[in-house]
């Protein structure tokens, strides 16, 4: 029987090996899915507060590492967020690399919620980037896949988006069409916020037509609400001189003071047209000098030429001077000559939406009939594996009941032989020897296994202390962080009252003053293990600023404080800290998870 069981061996051999395969590689992918499921945890954190905290969702989405993702869907799923999270935070990209894996995954895959994001933020990143053609197209594609939806709010964002682009391309009848849709959308949602900006937004677009009762209708609905935003207030204000300054029985003496109100109370930077509607206005009520220098100072700081001749056209029909005012007609004629013609050509791209959005949804029902045919060929494929698989294993038995048949009539005719019995003899004792071999072997594993694993706990339990350790001075720092706050918010306020806190906070935080900048690294030097000068020795071409900018991040300062502290504005601080991040992530070297704890 030995030699049946040595030949059973040698025939299952194989397989014992692809066993062995598989079992590698499904703890290779284990150990791989950790960091995978950390970053799952941190975009769901993100989504959870995208509309609430939008800083917090662009944080949580900087602090994961992107190389942890090892699917497309993770991938797809972190570029959607992340240019959500810089659209929610006011950062305007024309970078389509940011959300290209999004668009390549959710193309094919994901659900109708998914495209619909997809798209309408693909349209946003392509209007910024001035393409504008794309643009409307991809709006008029994620309406499409938000027909099943029910999120009111986000279909009243596609909408608007929509009427914005026709805004732009002066199709204002389109625009009014889609921005009523908008606010239809806003009000089921009671997003009175959206809904209280896109009125203003309609109202603006009916003078823009000349329908002066409607637009007179919803200008009166806009500023009888409470102001939710001063800078669309101001804006709003400016358009309202505009209307008054057009419609029939105009007064020049209320869009003056509606540009005043909005430029001085509000502090909005007017556009070119403001202007020329003020020095219209005060043409209009015999102001000749206001006028006369406002045209002369927008000529000399080289602003579109057309806009000035146009106005200027209007100033010298008003002055009654005719033959100044055919010369700037004519002028103004040639000039947008040529803008007729782009327009025509936009106004083209813009009538093939109908076109883009029946194609769009043929290409995803050709899709799901794509998916549905490769899904049947994958079960009749499965179908047909798992056949030859049967008649395989059933060939296999048939082989190996032969095999032993064998085997056995072998091992009686063996047992008739005398010398088999001596070298069955010596077998056994190099058996015997083997196992004590083999014994002595797997101590000797069993010993150096411990101590790797001894090693390798130590090495774990030093991380967690290191991370501790930051943390713990993060905390120790935090009371800094509020005293710089409350002195920097005291100085501006501070009375006679607070005048002994305020001296005694300001010598507190006088290491954070620019000249204390050495003796500030010292003391995270003494506190982080050498940080600071373990920095600078990786870090040989950063500026000073920018070692002053890392100190108040390791001190675990908030972004408005830095801000403050800086002379920047919060998307400065955003957008440097993630540079500075990004830098230290591409580092080698055994300070580099020191770096990325203490900034983190």
């Amino acid at each position: 029987m030995t030699n049946a069981n040595e030949k059973s061996d040698l025939y299952m051999k194989p397989y014992g090996i692809v066993l062995q395969i598989i079992a590698v590689s499904i703890a290779v992918a284990a150990s791989c899915s950790c960091g995978d499921k950390e970053a799952g945890k941190k975009m769901d954190a993100a989504d959870a507060v995208m509309w609430t905290q939008p800083d917090s969702a662009l944080a949580a989405l900087e602090s994961i590492d992107t190389l942890s993702l090892k699917t497309r869907a993770r991938r797809a799923r972190y570029s959607l967020l992340y240019t959500m999270a810089l659209d929610r935070n006011g950062v305007d990209t024309a970078d389509l690399r940011i959300i290209q894996p999004a668009v390549q995954y959710y193309e094919r895959y994901g659900s109708n919620d998914d495209k619909m994001k997809m798209y309408y933020y693909l349209g946003t990143v392509q209007y910024f980037a001035g393409d504008l053609e794309s643009s409307i197209k991809s709006f008029i594609q994620a309406k499409g896949h938000s027909l099943g939806s029910d999120n009111q709010t986000f279909i009243g964002l596609i909408t608007s988006a929509i009427s914005d682009v026709y805004a732009h391309n002066n199709n204002y009848y389109k625009s009014i069409a889609y921005c009523k849709e908008a606010c239809e959308h806003f009000s089921n949602a009671r997003d009175t916020f959206r809904l209280w900006n896109t009125t203003g937004h309609l109202a603006n677009y009916y003078s823009n037509v000349g329908d002066w009762t409607m637009a007179d209708s919803l200008y009166a609905e806009f500023f009888s609400q409470p102001i939710r935003d001063s800078s669309i207030y101001a804006r709003q204000l400016l358009n309202l001189a505009w209307n008054n300054i057009f419609k029939p029985g105009s007064d020049a003496h209320k869009s003056i003071d509606l540009f005043r109100k909005a430029t001085e109370e509000y502090g909005v930077a007017p556009s070119i047209n403001d202007y020329c509607v003020y020095a219209y206005a005060s043409e209009i009520i015999g102001d000749h000098r206001t006028a006369k220098d406002i045209i002369s100072q927008l000529e000399t700081i080289n602003v579109d030429s057309t806009i000035i001749t146009v106005w200027k056209y209007r100033i010298s029909k008003h002055c009654a001077d005719y033959k100044e005012a055919l010369r700037y007609l004519e002028q103004s004629i040639n000039d947008r000559d040529s803008e007729v013609l782009k327009t025509v050509g936009q106004s083209v791209a813009l009538a093939q939406s109908d076109y883009y959005e029946s194609k769009s949804l043929s290409l995803d029902k050709d899709r799901r009939i794509q998916r549905q045919m490769r899904w049947m060929v994958s079960i009749i494929a499965l179908i047909v594996v798992a056949s030859v698989m049967c008649i395989y294993f059933k060939r296999k038995k048939g082989w190996q009941r032969q095999l032993e048949e064998m085997s056995s009539i072998n091992d009686e005719v063996n047992q008739r032989l005398n010398e088999l019995l001596l070298c069955e003899a010596e077998n056994l004792r190099s058996i015997a020897s083997l196992k004590s071999a083999n014994e002595i072997a797997e101590r000797d594993i069993q010993t150096l296994s411990e101590r790797v694993s001894s090693a390798a706990e130590k090495e774990q339990v030093l991380m967690g202390l290191r991370a501790k350790y930051v943390q713990a001075n993060k905390r120790h720092y935090a009371q800094l962080n509020v005293l710089c706050r409350r002195y920097l918010d005291s100085s501006i306020s501070s009375t006679g009252g607070k005048d002994k806190i305020y001296a005694e906070v300001k010598k507190i935080l006088a290491i954070l003053d620019e000249p204390n900048q050495k003796e500030l690294e010292s003391m995270l030097d003494d506190n982080l293990d050498g940080i600071m000068t373990k920095l600078r020795a990786a870090m040989p071409d950063a500026t000073e600023k920018d070692f002053r900018f890392i100190t108040f991040l390791i001190l675990g300062f908030d972004a408005k404080t830095i801000a403050r502290m800086m002379g920047y504005n919060v998307n400065t601080v955003y957008t440097k800290r993630y540079n500075i991040k990004e830098r230290i992530s591409r580092m080698d070297g055994e300070n580099k998870i020191l770096f990325s704890e203490s900034i983190s």
